[in-house]
């Protein structure tokens, strides 16, 4: 849960083993990236609320966006 302290706002923690590619998707309002070496995938969006992550069985190197909704 994020909380909010004299005009700034936290983001609920989350630890990295190596965080990279934190990318902003204006369509969806929310931010992405992530963990290389766990293999999972972060999707927060800005206000606060739960962070979703996605498993996977290997490394991941980048997040990308596409022109569709349905990749």
């Amino acid at each position: 849960m994020s909380t909010r302290t004299g005009g700034e706002r936290r983001w609920p923690e989350v630890r990295c083993e190596l965080g990279e590619s934190l990318l902003w998707d204006e369509r969806s309002a929310a931010f992405w990236w992530v963990d290389v070496h766990r293999g999972a995938l972060y999707r927060a969006a800005p206000g606060g609320g739960a962070v979703e992550v996605s498993r996977f069985d290997e490394a991941l190197g980048h997040v990308a966006l596409t022109e569709s909704d349905d990749a």
